[in-house]
This record gives structure tokens, sequence and C-alpha cells, in this order.
């Protein structure tokens, strides 16, 4: 299977860059196609499918499910959905993680309103808003009733809705602010995966990704 990776390049890409040394340690020998407007110019082996994105945040998750759809014909019956803020910890297991209900992952803001779009499909349906690879189906992926409102969908849960598909249940980590290099250590210690937000890089972050992933990817020019 090929991993699909939606890109918006921001002139930041130190998490796509772990994130590559992550899939080449724990996912060798993985496709990696990533779909955006444009990439780092040190990116190398992957394969790249442009995609312009609609300007503004309620058409955030519009342009990652658009930039999907787009790169369908080129994904295979099968594919891993990635992020480029999604780092692994373990061998890939290749399950499809859970983690409590929507009501649960609300926040009041543009994901906020994402998923209360989701829930007036599905209800307070369990999450798999968890954040970490998901293998789908591209049959089942375009024949999905998404139709494109502000905000977009949480399009994770309500592929797993539709389709019946059961979760394991998984705590989810994702860091939103920054912390001491030895408090990253201790959270994510044992774990399988976590994530970061933009907010959360500093040099205590960056210095935890050198001890993780310290060899340059093939993906690395």
């Amino acid at each position: 299977m090929k991993i699909f990776i939606p890109y918006l390049h921001t002139g930041d890409s130190r998490s796509l860059k772990y994130t590559l040394r992550s899939i080449e340690k724990f996912m060798p020998n993985t496709g990696v196609v990533i779909c955006g407007s444009e990439i780092p110019k040190w990116l190398r082996n992957v394969e790249f499918i442009k995609y312009d994105d609609q300007p503004g945040v309620r058409n955030k998750g519009n342009n990652t499910h658009g930039k999907m759809l787009h790169c369908l014909d080129r994904l295979g019956e099968d594919f891993i959905a990635y992020s480029d803020d999604f780092f692994l910890l373990k061998k890939w297991e290749y399950q499809n993680y859970c983690w409590r209900n929507l009501l649960d992952v609300f926040r009041p803001n543009n994901w906020g309103e994402a998923v209360k779009n989701t829930m007036q499909l599905i209800g307070n349906a369990v999450s798999f808003e968890v954040h970490c690879p998901i293998v789908f189906n591209s049959a089942k992926i375009k024949a999905l009733n998404v139709e494109p409102v502000d905000f977009g969908h949480c399009v994770k849960s309500l592929y797993c809705h539709t389709y019946n598909i059961q979760g394991v249940s998984y705590p989810d980590v994702k860091f939103r602010s920054t912390r001491f290099k030895e408090n990253i250590q201790f959270i994510i210690a044992g774990r399988k995966f976590f994530s970061t937000h933009p907010d959360s890089w500093n040099g205590d972050m960056e210095a935890v990704m050198e001890e993780l992933y310290p060899e340059r990817s093939w993906y690395e020019g």
C-alpha cells in the first residue's frame, strides 16, 4: 500500500522531515504520495501530485478531502491516509485506532465545527480522529457521501461509521504547546505514536525528534 500525505507548505517543514524519517524507520519500503500546491526543496523520492488549496480556514477540511479524492487513481485499491505531523514509535500494525466519542474531541474552534458537521450525520459516534495513520479503501472513500460544507467533516470517523469498521481503542496524544524535553519523553514513553501542533515546536521538541530519528531519510535531498 502507498502512504498518502495531504500537505500545506508553510515554510517550516521540520514536521514533515521527521514524519518521513519515522515512516522509513517503522514502515520501510512504502511508497509515499504527497499532494499539495508545493513541497519543500529538500524533498526527494516521493510522488508529488499538485493540488491548489482553496484559501481560508473554512476550507481546510474540504481541502484535505479534496486532495484525497484528487489522488485516488494513483493510490491503488487500499492506501494509508497519513499526515505530516504523525510520528511512529513502533512498527506499524495496520490497525484502525479509535478513542472515546466525537463529543469528547470537540473543541470550540474550526475543528469543533467539523465535529459538529459530522455529528449531524452520525451522531455522537465513536471517534476515529486519533492522530495516526488509517487504512482507507479507494472505492469506499469515493462513494462516501461527504458534501463540501464550511469546515468540512471528520472523514476518518465518518468512513468507519459508514462502513461499520471496528476500531482498536488507544489514547490519543498531540502536543499543542511547548514542553520541556523530559516532559515530552515521559509522555511518549512506551507509546505507539504521537503527534504535534506547530505551536509545540521549540528546541526541546526538535531535540527529542533528533534522538528518535537521527538518521537522514531516503526522502531528504
